[in-house]
């Protein structure tokens, strides 16, 4: 499997966040990651009536996505991510749980690689 590129990643107390390569490989990838971890989802089919059809981020530009996680009324740990798209890259930031972000995080360290700013 192709590793997706991370341009850049920071972390702060509340939330993190993550610069991306905007493609639908990345979107695939992460989408299952966010719905394992954190029960947030991130489409990757739009439901309209009795057709289905695959969203496709890459036609996303200037455009911003919240993305609240799907919780029962007993789950206090509740997540939320928003994605900001650009022309090549996205911008992702996830609120949750310290130790949800660290594991999403760990996951994401073993499915991409870091790609260092040109000098």
């Amino acid at each position: 499997m192709k590793k997706i590129k991370i341009f850049g990643i920071g972390n702060e107390t509340e939330f993190n966040h993550y610069t991306i390569e905007k493609t639908k490989q990345a979107h695939q990838i992460l989408a299952k990651l966010l719905m394992g971890i954190f029960n947030i989802d991130w489409g990757l089919v739009n439901e309209n009536g009795r057709k289905s059809k695959k969203i496709d981020i890459t036609k996303n530009k200037d455009f911003h996505q919240n993305l609240g996680s799907i919780r029962t009324k007993k789950e206090k740990n509740k997540a939320r991510a928003d994605v900001y798209y650009g022309d090549t890259k996205m911008f992702m930031v996830i609120h949750g749980p310290v130790d949800q972000r660290k594991k999403f995080n760990e996951k994401l360290e073993k499915i991409s690689k870091i790609i260092k700013p040109k000098q």
